[in-house]
C-alpha cells in the first residue's frame, strides 16, 4: 500500500489491529515502503490508543489520527478487552491533541457499519457529529477554527491526490 501510495499520490487509510503497538508498526511499514506519512490515516484511534502520550507520539510521525467511533457510547467492546471511550472522552482527546499542535492532523467520523447505527434502528444516524458532537466541542471550549480544521480542512487536504 505504501508503494502504491508513492506511485499514485493517493491517500492511504489503514485500519490497524486492536493492539496499541499496531499504529506504530503501520508507520514503520509505510515509511519502509516509501509511503508518505503526511498522507496516511490511522483509523480507529479511539479503540486502539488510550494514553494521550501515545497519541502525541503517533501524531509526531505526521500521520492523521482518525477518531471514527463517534456515536458508539457503550463501554462494552466485544472485540477486545478494553473500556471503550465515550464521545465526551473522544472530544477531550481531540482538544488535548489540537492544543498540543496536532490539530491539522486530526479527523473525526462515525463508523456506521450496521443498521443499529441508523436512526430508524435506534442509533444516532449520519447527523450525529454535526447535530450532537460539534455543540459539545464548542461547549468544551473548541473554537470554530479548530472544529472547521477537523471537519473541512483536514479531510479536503487528506482526500486530495498528491501531484506525481
Amino acid at each position: 500500500a505504501g508503494r502504491a501510495q508513492r506511485l499514485t499520490g493517493a491517500p492511504l487509510l489503514v485500519h490497524p489491529a486492536r493492539d496499541p503497538q499496531s499504529p506504530f508498526d503501520v508507520v514503520d511499514i509505510v515509511r519502509e515502503a516509501g509511503g508518505d506519512l503526511s498522507r496516511t490515516v490511522i483509523a480507529h484511534i479511539d479503540r486502539t490508543l488510550f494514553n494521550p502520550d501515545d497519541m502525541c507520539r503517533l501524531a509526531e510521525t505526521g500521520v492523521y489520527l482518525e477518531f471514527d467511533l463517534f456515536g458508539q457510547e457503550s463501554s462494552y467492546y466485544q472485540y477486545a478487552p478494553i473500556d471503550m471511550p465515550n464521545d465526551a472522552t473522544r472530544i477531550d482527546h481531540l482538544i488535548a491533541l489540537a492544543r498540543a499542535g496536532f490539530g491539522d492532523h486530526l479527523l473525526i467520523a462515525q463508523d456506521i457499519c450496521r443498521k443499529t447505527s441508523l436512526v430508524t434502528w435506534g442509533g444516532w444516524g449520519y447527523g450525529h457529529i454535526l447535530e450532537n458532537v460539534v455543540p459539545v466541542m464548542r461547549r468544551k471550549g473548541m473554537t470554530d477554527a479548530e472544529i472547521d480544521c477537523m471537519l473541512v480542512d483536514n479531510p479536503a487536504r487528506m482526500l486530495t491526490f498528491a501531484d506525481r
